[in-house]
């Protein structure tokens, strides 16, 4: 599928210099990474974003877009459900296979939910990536937001499903001599326990 660089174990600095460094046609990158942004910037921040043509800012403002759509979002669809501060993950998918093995997007979902002390089985997990990576795969360099519920099991009645938002952006960074291309995915992905039964918007 391709490396995460995390903002849950790295510096925006670090994941931002990972991302450059995979990149070899700038042109194309600041063009998709322009898109991110205008794509997943939240109405309500006011303003439209500048076009960006420094590389690192660009990307930093496309994680930081792909982050705010998530957190504007979450309690939008799921207005029972209290998202700790702490329950995000943002950052970049490097050198993206489109489908390809979802081993590595089910493992990083694992350690989140881990780390925000949500138990979910792996299966389910799994078939949660399955989905995310289809909508990745199928979104035509189009910036998207997707979310789900999962039936929740545990001892506490209460906590009965489990809310996520995932915002995603796919950029290309090199064309390859056999006339395709290499990708990155901007994302940011939210998930919380609770109560709310899923809202149509």
């Amino acid at each position: 599928m391709g490396q995460f660089a995390s903002l849950t174990n790295l510096t925006m600095p670090e994941v931002v210099s990972l991302f450059v460094q995979s990149v070899q046609d700038s042109a194309i990158a600041l063009s998709d990474l322009n898109v991110i942004i205008q794509g997943l910037t939240p109405p309500s921040s006011g303003t439209p974003p500048p076009v960006y043509t420094d590389l690192s800012q660009a990307a930093t403002a496309a994680i930081l877009a792909a982050n705010s759509d998530s957190a504007v979002l979450f309690p939008a669809i799921f207005p029972a459900i209290l998202l700790p501060p702490s329950s995000q993950d943002a950052g970049v998918v490097l050198n993206y296979q489109p489908a390809g093995d979802t081993n590595l997007l089910t493992t990083q979902i694992m350690d989140d939910f881990l780390n925000w002390g949500i138990q979910q089985p792996k299966s389910e997990v799994a078939v949660m990536a399955a989905s995310l990576q289809s909508q990745v795969d199928s979104s035509d360099f189009t910036p998207s937001t997707t979310y789900g519920q999962l039936d929740i099991n545990n001892a506490n009645p209460l906590e009965q499903v489990l809310g996520w938002v995932a915002a995603f952006g796919v950029c290309r960074t090199s064309y390859n001599p056999d006339g395709g291309f290499t990708q990155a995915v901007i994302y940011s992905f939210r998930a919380a326990v609770g109560v709310s039964e899923l809202v149509t918007l």
